[in-house]
């Protein structure tokens, strides 16, 4: 474990120094006190009198799916369908996520409705849509119920105003439950409902307990995509994704794994800094293309929720930094931003 730690504690070093600079790196980490307090907000984050997180959800998109399949599957309503805002974004999404998919997603909607290209429907999940078309109606139902997920992220940046709107669908990339996106240039999150029915609880208490987690995860993301400039390097990207990554999982999944028993959080712990550290002798190795350094990156933030090396040792900083010094101190890293908050990791 210890030769772990050195080995996860020089990709974080080598990781901030790359994005501010070796000597500032240096000034910081000799020069700071181990409580790492004061220090500029970043550019961009605006501040107000008090939070307001709003979300809006629109249900459009998979109403008109499901009245689709209840009328027969008529097909000169397709275009018209598939053309809704939570269509399109579904269809971006998947071309986006599964570059051999070049199908539209009205193209699918046809083969769906004429017993045609079985594949084409397929990579949208329309067969599985319309198994479960009954199930995401009641589902729909319990997800309109209220939730606190506005609450959570509205905790971590206080004195902003965020409102955001949710669409959902019943159609798209296989792996796309919930994801963060952009619509003419405003956040937005789109929710599969077919996948939420089948993956996240068996009762439809449990999947919108679930679906409040993730929701929570998704508004960060895009309450930090409103906030803060993307990375343009890949030192960058690999502290920004370690901050954002661990800090939405700590705003949706906190309390869960904290009552989580101390030797399943060891094996946990372990096998998640080991899988960083792999990570990183990619990562870090110049002699390698840069989309191939991005690709290893990105793909530790995917899966299963214990294989994403890079979201959960993100998570696990913030959960050690909250035990250590606290809550709001905590909170004030995730305001400041991605250098900060491993910086104070580092300090710990």
């Amino acid at each position: 474990m210890r030769r772990i730690f050195f080995i996860v504690l020089l990709f974080f070093c080598t990781v901030v120094s790359t994005a501010r600079g070796v000597g500032a790196y240096a000034r910081e980490a000799c020069g700071a006190e181990r409580s790492v307090s004061g220090g500029p907000i970043p550019e961009g984050y605006v501040s107000g009198s008090s939070s307001e997180v709003g979300v809006t959800f629109d249900f459009e998109g998979v109403e008109a799916l499901l009245g689709w399949f209840d009328d027969g599957m008529p097909l000169e309503e397709v275009d018209e369908i598939a053309d809704l805002p939570a269509h399109w974004l579904a269809q971006r999404l998947l071309h986006r996520n599964d570059p051999d998919v070049e199908t539209t997603f009205a193209e699918a909607m046809r083969a769906f409705a004429t017993g045609g290209d079985s594949l084409a429907a397929a990579d949208y999940l329309l067969p599985a849509a319309f198994e479960r078309r009954q199930e995401i109606r009641e589902l729909m139902g319990a997800l309109r119920e209220s939730h606190d997920a506005e609450e959570r992220v509205a905790e971590v940046f206080p004195e902003v105003d965020l409102n955001f709107k949710t669409y959902f669908t019943a159609v798209g990339w296989q792996w796309g439950d919930a994801m963060s996106t952009s619509l003419d240039g405003v956040p937005v999150q789109v929710f599969n409902l077919t996948i939420i029915d089948r993956s996240y609880g068996r009762s439809l208490e449990e999947k919108a307990d679930a679906f409040d987690n993730v929701l929570a995860h998704e508004l960060f993301h895009s309450a930090v995509g409103e906030r803060f400039d993307e990375p343009s390097t890949v030192e960058q990207t690999a502290l920004w994704l370690v901050w954002n990554e661990g800090m939405a999982h700590w705003v949706a999944d906190a309390d869960t794994v904290r009552s989580m028993d101390g030797e399943t959080l060891t094996r946990l712990r372990k096998s998640t800094f080991e899988g960083l550290a792999r990570v990183g002798e990619v990562v870090f190795d110049t002699r390698r293309s840069r989309d191939d350094r991005l690709q290893t990156l990105l793909g530790a933030t995917v899966g299963s929720y214990w294989s994403k090396s890079v979201a959960m040792a993100g998570l696990f900083m913030a959960l050690d930094i909250e035990a250590a010094l606290g809550r709001e101190r905590l909170l004030e890293c995730a305001r400041r931003g991605p250098e900060y908050f491993v910086l104070t990791y580092t300090l710990l």
